[in-house]
């Protein structure tokens, strides 16, 4: 592991807590069987299954590659609400060539319902605040792009838009279309100007094909909200309130268990660093530093260990093992990237937490 910077931090002496009876306001006492936190695994949804059944068909196919690129797999997918519906869409992304589209399915009356193929590299930009599903293609001299809308187990055009301005060196006829229609160059990127100016996130390549990462998205990623107790969200929705009041565009959070435990850790991102905050007995408290310079974060869930790969190389941590040594880390393959899954404004999380 060369040219490197690796830092090797272990904080498993500050969220080690002490199981013990606690009172309520009327001094009963609260028993640690009623206290203990209820495991995300013990949530279940009707999609779990058919997710995991498309998941390994796919797999089987000739449309999966498990070949490394860096520290992902060629093949990954994520999982994410497309629609504000509740219920989760299933997205893969085959690999990261320019043609490559993402694959999305859905479920409807209790079967899995492909919903279609959309993006570029594997991927498609997401507008959570607009619920908008973003494409762009740029060939030689021209662009092709679209906003389009999840409804009904089907992906409907929002906004679409063309141009060959790139093309006039070459003596082409110049247009800007919206919507099929013709504009002027003027109103053409005065509609894209605001679609712009929208927070949007990347969808599709958040986990590697692995046993690990395939329990833990199904099974996990979707449930923090329901184990967490209402103290614990108070706590939560108290916080990134007061976060979210400094207006810092481009800001994310997320819940993401980085020791296993089965409690989540609170991971807020900014467009340059990132905060990790931790739940004790009746707190919530932030852990010393920050811990990205703007660059995706990675969990390797097998090994508890929690990462990125910034300018100056990459950094390493663990919260799980006083033991852990960057030098003597090697990835188990089951990687979920985390940080950015709901974008950081009051709204937000007034909708989450209520």
């Amino acid at each position: 592991m060369k040219n490197y910077k690796i830092l090797a931090l272990s904080l498993c002496t500050l969220l080690t807590l002490p199981l013990v009876g606690c009172q309520n306001s009327d001094n009963s006492e609260i028993s640690e069987e009623e206290s203990a936190p209820v495991s995300p695994r013990s949530i279940t949804y009707d999609w779990q299954d058919l997710y995991e059944g498309k998941i390994r068909e796919f797999m089987s196919s000739e449309m999966y590659s498990a070949e490394d690129s860096g520290d992902v797999g060629k093949s990954m997918f994520d999982i994410h609400d497309l629609d504000s519906d509740g219920v989760p869409e299933l997205i893969i992304s085959p690999d990261t060539s320019t043609i490559s589209k993402a694959q999305i399915y859905t479920v409807s009356e209790n079967a899995l319902v492909s919903v279609g193929e959309i993006g570029n590299d594997g991927i498609f930009d997401f507008l959570p605040q607009q619920n908008l599903i973003h494409s762009e293609y740029e060939g030689q001299g021209f662009i092709l792009g679209r906003y389009a809308v999840l409804e009904h187990s089907e992906i409907t055009d929002f906004l679409t838009y063309s141009d060959n301005s790139s093309s006039a060196s070459t003596g082409a006829v110049i247009s800007h279309e919206i919507n099929g229609e013709e504009v002027t160059l003027m109103q053409y990127k005065n509609t894209l100007a605001e679609y712009n100016a929208y927070t949007s996130f990347e969808i599709g390549r958040k986990y590697t094909f692995g046993d690990g990462s395939i329990d833990y998205a199904l099974h996990c990623s979707e449930n923090w909200f329901s184990v967490l107790t209402d103290e614990q969200k108070q706590l939560c929705k108290d916080k990134l309130t007061e976060l979210a009041s400094q207006n810092i565009e481009g800001s994310a959070f997320e819940f993401c268990d980085l020791n296993s435990d089965e409690t989540p850790e609170l991971i807020v991102t900014t467009p340059d660093s990132a905060f990790i905050y931790y739940f004790g007995e009746d707190t919530l408290s932030q852990l010393d530093g920050s811990y990205s310079d703007g660059s995706p974060m990675f969990l390797d869930i097998d090994n508890k260990v929690f990462y990125y790969n910034g300018t100056e190389g990459t950094v390493y941590w663990s919260m799980a093992s006083e033991e852990f040594s960057a030098q003597d880390y090697t990835s188990s393959g089951n990687i979920v990237e985390f940080g950015k899954k709901y974008i950081l404004t009051e709204d937000t999380v007034l909708s989450l937490m209520g």
